[in-house]
């Protein structure tokens, strides 16, 4: 900001939008995101069901125990709706098959800390779909707007944008179906951002999906103290010490409160067709393409050399990874089962795949370079073959992105690969259904209980 430049509240900023903001206001064209966000949310945390971190967290859940108010996902489960956002944002968001809001700034994975805590407020307080609908959009905005505006300070500061962000996001979503006024919900957000934590160290372990389910588990514990008056600092974001003071920030403020109501997040959120950290996709695109065009198998492979945004070896450059979740986080790994495998799936990040000789000794052929001039959904890539041989490729924009995006048809295939086998057509069907037509439905709960087993 200018020296003297006046101090804006931003936070009260937020507040009063969330709260002045009806489903009426919402533009016609931003009803599809909800409901492709939706959808994508619950079919990766149904599929997230089977990862062997689910039942030590589940185990967690029914040792402590609570009133039965909400759904937790793909079980029979019914427990405290903050116990039940900690499960099914981790759910959402531990086969790193979520969503993506990739800016060149910043990543933030909205829907894991978001969905769950819209949904399970509504499942609680009997609201409708269209109430559920607004909520997370007004909730995905404000987690995607702060995380926009602390920028690339904070995602360089290695700090995991989803889980620092993600509870404000929350926050707002629950404190809307809460019928929060501006200042409780100030004072909300404020509640949340005294949560906030999660770093990169977490990547690759249980702890990484943690932080999505912890984030929006902080939202609603936030909303339901301010709804009983519960007080917080006045300006949590903007404050004299208060995050974008206390985190690293690039302080945008323009982009945290500007154009409220007319400029809408939610338009550039993307969808993954591979399970695995969102910067290495424009590689495995190559990979690929590369393998079907060539009929490419790992012994013609000479090296693979790729120019790549310095994001990829950030949060993607573990060379030798020994299990699944470490394995989600290794260009090496995603490029060399991509080509053996031709796909990119759940898969595909297994203990068992990350041990596999043939995979480990062909990503020890993969060679990647950072360039600060590629963006995040950008590679150059050269694949050399044994007989000497070379193919040249350039990814402008990785499959999935936002100036890529994946068609409805893809995300509904997606969505029914996923939960098929765990729930039954009928049921999956079902739950497509009631997501597209989630204006329509008169009690959230009954969408709630299609996601129980």
């Amino acid at each position: 900001m200018a020296a003297n430049a006046p101090v804006v509240n931003a936070t009260r900023e937020l507040a009063e939008f969330v709260v002045r903001t009806r489903i009426e206001d919402l533009p016609t064209d931003l009803l599809p995101h909800v409901q492709r966000s939706t959808l994508d949310c619950f079919g990766v945390a149904i599929a997230g069901i089977e990862h062997p971190s689910v039942p030590i967290l589940l185990d967690m859940v029914d040792f402590l125990g609570g009133n039965a108010q909400a759904t937790v996902w793909g079980t029979s489960r019914h427990t405290n709706v903050a116990l039940a956002a900690l499960a099914n944002g981790h759910l959402a968001h531990v086969l790193d098959f979520d969503d993506s809001y990739v800016p060149e700034v910043t990543i933030l994975h909205g829907n894991a800390p978001v969905v769950p805590a819209a949904l399970g407020v509504g499942e609680l307080n009997d609201a409708t779909g269209a109430d559920y609908a607004l909520a997370f959009a007004l909730g995905f905005e404000v987690a995607a707007r702060i995380a926009l505006s602390a920028g690339r300070a904070h995602y360089d500061g290695h700090f995991h944008v989803t889980s620092t962000v993600g509870a404000f996001g929350a926050a707002a979503a629950a404190g809307k179906l809460l019928g929060l006024n501006a200042e409780q919900l100030t004072y909300a957000l404020g509640v949340a951002g005294a949560q906030a934590g999660g770093t990169e160290q977490a990547l690759g372990t249980m702890t990484k999906a943690f932080h999505a389910g912890r984030a929006s588990m902080s939202g609603i514990l936030a909303a339901l103290l301010a709804a009983r008056g519960f007080t917080s600092g006045e300006d949590f974001l903007n404050g004299h010490a208060g995050f974008h003071e206390a985190y690293p920030s690039d302080r945008d403020i323009e982009s945290l409160v500007g154009g409220l109501g007319q400029r809408w997040e939610l338009r550039r959120a993307a969808f993954k067709p591979y399970a695995c950290g969102v910067v290495q996709h424009p590689l495995i695109d190559v990979a690929i393409t590369a393998r079907e065009e060539l009929g490419l198998r790992a012994d013609d492979i000479e090296s693979v050399e790729a120019r790549v945004n310095r994001a990829v070896l950030g949060a993607t450059g573990k060379p030798d990874p020994r299990t699944d979740l470490e394995s989600k986080f290794s260009v090496y790994h995603s490029v060399a089962v991509a080509i053996i495998d031709g796909a990119a799936g759940p898969r595909q990040y297994t203990t068992e795949r990350a041990l596999d000789s043939t995979v480990r000794a062909l990503r020890g052929r993969v060679r990647v370079t950072a360039d600060a001039a590629v963006h995040k959904d950008e590679a150059y890539v050269t694949i050399r073959l044994s007989d000497g041989r070379s193919l040249e490729r350039h990814v402008p924009h990785a499959s999935g992105s936002a100036a890529n995006p994946m068609s409805d048809a893809q995300l509904e295939r997606k969505f029914r690969s996923l939960v098929d086998p765990i729930v039954g057509a009928d049921r999956a069907e079902a739950i497509a259904e009631t997501v597209k037509h989630i204006l329509d439905v008169r009690r959230i709960r009954d969408l709630a209980q299609l996601l129980a087993l």
